[in-house]
């Protein structure tokens, strides 16, 4: 219990924001609170007995007789804090800690009155809160700090804060925080440590009058972490930081420490998994590159080279610029050079060709540490000198701005021959060295470095930046050049740890860079088939997912959502942007994220992300939108909470971990509750109004009150939450939150739906209306069980027209709608999000061909652009980039999903030990393995081989355990299906397959291995005509809208560009030909035909329809 001294000027709290304070002061839970008169107020003695910490809360600004304060409350307050009493002032209140003389500099801000500072944008809400520089325990539980108030013009306001000035004795606790901003000039909370005592003072944004439950919440439980700190021994409080703005220049100090050696290793070999090789031409950029572990994570592009160095949430380079000089002639920087590319999943190599040397770069990041280096190996007969500058700025992420770091040194240390540089807190450090001493070398703070006449030139003095240049010189009887850099935003100590551990053996970072590559292949689910390039992709998409899992100390791991340099973006409104593209954490794009990790088995990263979020989880249940790795938390999205829940019930169901789910659902539970709390108008659906954006955020189809995409993503967590709440034992919200869920699909599919345009609305608007424009958002809907199979068909085929599908993805809004830009971010770019989600709807409602198309085409994107890689976003109309960064995770991850999901048709439970397999396999496909199918703690693997008159499937178990398995092949459309052999048992089917979802299915306990013969004749297919990208050029490739049969017909409706001819193949096993009036037939053979087909002359995009008969 916290005893607390409320005061006051009279017999009762003054009413309004006094009152309010002291109303929930008396009903706070482990509180025991009494009314503190200053006309009567107690001795120092008497406060030491009766309160732990005394409290003066006022918003009016004390002047004459109204301050209160007397010559014998000063006095009593005064002894009461240097004898280790606490004291809490706040609003106006606590401009009084300089009548109490623990302050000589007044705040310069004190006001009582009305609120006149605009939003700062249309239609987005304007909240203010706290700051603070990496965590104070006022903030526990409270990522970032909280925000506290939601202001308009005309609201009653009070402060005592200190703008643009610094108190002389205090120290800052937080600044102002404003959406997605920090306000460093505004400093709102200070504290003081007068003798054994502390003074806390919250000068503003701490309003028990608001009445917004979101910001409320947080007012309450401020005042309580704020208490619990106040009441708690210095000695074991372990960590208290405070805002420095200390703005004087780097200052150069000295440094000296032990040696390290290198340990001469064979180097080893790459893991030769995955590779991409190009060769620059003169002209050429390059394209963008990303390297690295969990910790460290190296930027930059392929003629360049590395641009950036993060070892989160710190950059610890900029700028890296690599040369060379041969026999005495100037430097050639490699910008300039046109370099061999071969990126890997492990490394980028660049190779440069200078006169007769040749030298290899390779670029690599520590696995698990805050390191990387940069190796140069050189084949030359003559020496070549390897020249290295670059830039130390420590620049914390944003939203801290570049001036956050504080005060800088630097230094030479001749033991570990490398450049250092660190905070003067030390809690910030850079390192670039190698093994050998450099021949020359600079460390200093200027403006440019230039290298000329064999060394290093500074130029300028402006600057506040280290610049560090290296060089190195090699004979032909060296070993190679290794350059190491390592970081830390945790220590000096961490940062030179790692150094120290790269530096001894870079052989074995590379090494384990590798082996982990080809464990990861090894381990984790995979599939083969016939067609290589399809193969190499989905692995660069897998690997490139699990690139994204990084480690931030103080926060977790969890998946970052993209990746690129300060360069392209938003800057953050600072003149030195701290926003490497998204690489920081997000809600939403780690759930989307995580289910493709699901699919394909990776059980602890998802695990991971749900613990990530849970962890960082608002003090009000609702689950964080993004997380900069500089400790900041932004709430503001609405549909990263019912994500959250819906992961958990899926990762429940395929682990089958129970134990987690029951030690974490305490948290599920609180975020299905405030999701609950959204519901303000009593329609069941959560809302986007007053909690947040939905999927949009802006632009021409924002705001909204309620998205479909929102509202169906929150029926599949009621479901999911009604499921983990039963297997927990919640009996009763089990069945509450299953009633729930159906509830609200049966509303979506019924009041969402617009029978006119048949297809479902956009979203529902606040007056009850809704917006009708056609997006494709209600894919999601429709992939998670929204809707009947008849309303997702009549949109599916309109997104897998020209109109919404490039040859590349799948735009939000089609071409013929009039806000369609192509470039614009939320209605007219393709996303391969976008186009994930409209291939999971496709697979699961009878459209696999175009569910395929969709998946693969953006598979194949990673052979273009930033190599073995997907964008975030591209241009709605030519194929090239159009978003901020060029390697994003749910683009990624928008490739894994839909083919294991969808293609496979993958269900796996867990905790009943049962796998459910419906593949639909390309026609052309003779053969596909699936492998290493997770299904709790076993895994299943399958063969699929197909002749024209059978198909076999073998099935392979490891694990302890038997599984049970549901199996189902959707054929071609038209095939005869005459019976199944499921290991000794015969199934009698005798029928032909009028529709892919009319697979006949055998079941069957796995317990080593099983075969299933399907004896089957007929069917006709089309071969998915993936198009051929081609970069900045617009679509060619055809559309495929449907495929049906109509009697003794194939039907399949078609798209091309008006006047074009395409060919086009089909598969007919057993048949010898196929016949058609509408096209051409070129190529007959048994089972497989080709034809030509002439699309109707006209502007863009012209339907054709093409009858087969067999």
């Amino acid at each position: 219990m916290i005893r607390v001294g409320f005061c006051i000027s009279g017999p009762d709290p003054r009413p309004g924001e006094q009152t309010a304070a002291w109303k929930h002061l008396v009903s706070a839970k482990r509180v025991h609170a009494k009314r503190i008169r200053f006309d009567r107020f107690p001795t120092s003695e008497e406060l030491r007995r009766s309160y732990d910490v005394v409290w003066w809360h006022s918003d009016v600004v004390p002047s004459g007789s109204d301050i209160g304060l007397t010559p014998k409350s000063i006095a009593a307050l005064k002894s009461y804090v240097e004898r280790g009493g606490s004291l809490l002032l706040s609003l106006t209140a606590a401009a009084s800690v300089c009548d109490l003389g623990f302050e000589t500099v007044r705040p310069n801000v004190i006001v009582s009155g009305e609120w006149n500072e605009e939003s700062w944008a249309k239609d987005y809400p304007d909240i203010r809160g706290f700051a603070p520089y990496q965590g104070h325990p006022i903030f526990a539980g409270m990522t970032g700090g909280p925000y506290t108030w939601m202001p308009s013009v005309g609201r009653r306001y009070s402060a005592a804060v200190y703008y643009d000035t610094l108190p002389a004795v205090g120290k800052v606790v937080a600044v102002e925080r404003q959406y997605i901003k920090v306000i460093p000039s505004r400093r709102v909370i200070t504290e003081y440590f007068p003798g054994r005592g502390r003074v806390l003072c919250v000068g503003t944004y701490m309003f028990f009058e608001e009445h917004e439950l979101r910001v409320r919440t947080h007012v309450e439980a401020l005042l309580g972490t704020c208490l619990t700190y106040l009441t708690t021994s210095r000695r074991k409080i372990e960590k208290t930081s405070h805002w420095s703005f200390d703005d004087a220049p780097p200052v150069e100090v000295q440094r000296h420490s032990r040696p390290v050696a290198e340990k001469r290793t064979v180097w080893p070999q790459s893991s030769d998994a995955l590779s991409i090789r190009r060769q620059l031409v003169q002209g050429q950029p390059g394209q963008a590159f990303d390297v690295g572990g969990r910790r460290c994570v190296f930027l930059g592009h392929e003629r360049n080279g590395v641009r950036e160095v993060w070892c989160h949430p710190v950059r610890i380079l900029r700028n890296v610029r690599v040369g060379f000089t041969a026999s005495e002639s100037p430097v050639v920087w490699s910008e300039t050079l046109d370099p061999e590319v071969v990126v890997s999943p492990e490394a980028v190599t660049r190779i440069f060709h200078i006169g007769e040397a040749v030298v290899e770069e390779i670029t690599c990041s520590d696995l698990h540490r805050p390191a990387g280096f940069l190796r140069f190996r050189v084949d030359a007969r003559m020496p070549v000198q390897i020249v290295v500058t670059a830039e130390a700025d420590l620049r914390l992420m944003w939203p801290l701005d570049e001036n956050a770091t504080g005060a800088v040194r630097y230094a030479w240390d001749d033991g570990l021959r490398a450049a250092v540089v660190t905070t003067s807190s030390g809690e910030c450090a850079s390192f670039l060295g190698s093994s050998r001493q450099p021949a020359q070398r600079f460390v200093g703070v200027c403006d440019s470095l230039a290298f000329d006449a064999n060394a290093f030139r500074p130029e300028g003095t402006s600057s506040k930046v280290v610049h560090i240049g290296l060089a190195y010189r090699w004979k032909p009887e060296d070993d190679a050049v290794t350059l190491v850099v390592a970081g830390s935003g945790s220590g000096e100590r961490e940062a030179e740890s790692a150094f120290r551990a790269v530096v001894r053996s870079t052989g074995d970072v590379f090494k384990e860079q590798s082996e982990y590559v080809r464990s990861y292949f090894e381990e984790s689910a995979g599939l083969t088939t016939p067609d290589r390039t399809f193969n190499e992709s989905l692995r660069w998409a897998q690997i490139g997912t699990d690139r994204f899992y990084l480690e931030t100390p103080g926060l977790g791991s969890s998946y970052v959502a993209g990746f690129s340099t300060e360069e392209h973006g938003w800057d953050g409104g600072h003149k030195v942007s701290g926003r490497p593209g998204y690489a920081w954490y997000f809600g939403r794009d780690s759930v989307w994220t995580a289910c493709a990790a699901l699919a394909t088995g990776d059980f602890d990263k998802v695990r991971g992300v749900l613990q990530f979020l849970g962890r960082h989880q608002d003090v009000t249940g609702k689950i964080l939108h993004e997380l900069t790795t500089s400790g900041f938390a932004h709430f503001d999205a609405a549909d990263a909470t019912p994500l959250y829940v819906m992961l958990f019930g899926r990762y429940l169901r395929a682990s089958g971990h129970l134990s987690f789910a029951r030690r974490e659902f305490a948290r599920l539970q609180k975020a299905v509750e405030f999701c609950q709390r959204t519901d303000t108008d009593g329609d069941g659906l959560i809302e986007n109004t007053n909690v947040g954006h939905g999927w949009v955020e802006g632009g021409k189809l924002f705001p909204v009150h309620t998205e479909h995409y929102l509202a169906s993503c929150w029926g599949s967590a009621l479901a999911e939450a009604a499921y983990a709440a039963g297997l927990c034992g919640h009996t009763q919200l089990a069945r509450r939150w299953q009633t729930a869920s159906e509830n609200v699909r049966d509303k979506i599919a019924e009041e969402f739906w617009d029978p006119q345009n048949n297809r479902f609305a956009f979203a529902k608007l606040k007056d009850g209306s809704y917006n009708k424009e056609h997006t494709i958002l209600p894919a999601v809907g429709m992939y998670l069980g929204v809707g009947s199979r008849a309303q997702a068909v009549s949109s599916l085929v309109s997104y897998a027209s020209s109109d919404f599908t490039a040859d590349w993805g799948v735009r939000i809004v089609g071409r013929s709608n009039a806000m369609f830009n192509p470039t614009g971010y939320h209605y007219g770019s393709v996303w391969p999000l976008f186009t994930g989600w409209v291939a999971l709807a496709e697979f699961r409602h009878g459209h696999p061909l175009q569910g395929f198309l969709h998946a693969a085409g953006t598979a194949s994107a990673a052979h273009h652009h930033a190599a073995g890689y997907v964008e975030e976003v591209y241009h709605g109309d030519l194929f090239q980039p159009a978003g901020v960064c060029p390697h994003q995770a749910w683009s990624e991850s928008m490739v894994v999903q839909p083919l294991f999901e969808g293609m496979l048709g993958i269900d796996a439970d867990g905790i009943r030990n049962r796998l459910t397999v419906r593949p639909w396999i390309p026609p052309q496909w003779q053969d596909v393995r699936a492998e290493r199918l997770r299904v709790g703690k076993n895994l299943v693997s399958f063969i699929v081989q197909r002749e024209a008159m059978k198909t076999v499937v073998e099935f392979v178990l490891e694990g302890r355990t038997t599984v049970d398995v549901t199996f189902g092949l959707r054929f071609p459309l038209g095939t005869y299906v005459e019976e199944i052999v499921s290991g000794r048992k015969r199934i009698a089917v005798e029928r032909t397959l009028n529709a892919y979802e009319e697979a006949p299915e055998a079941q069957f306990r796995l317990a080593s291995k099983h075969t299933v013969v399907v004896h089957h004749r007929g069917g006709l297919g089309l071969v998915p005509p993936l198009p051929e990208l081609v970069p900045g050029k617009p679509s060619s490739g055809v559309r495929v809208l449907a495929e049906r049969l109509t009697g003794p017909q194939y039907v399949v409706d078609l798209e091309g560009p008006g006047g074009s001819e395409h060919r086009i193949e089909i598969i007919h096993p057993g048949a010898r030909e196929v016949k058609s009036s509408e096209v051409e037939i070129v190529e007959k053979g048994e089972g497989k035909s080709a034809a030509v087909i002439r699309f109707p002359k006209g502007e863009g995009y012209t339907a054709k329809t093409v009858r087969f008969n067999v």
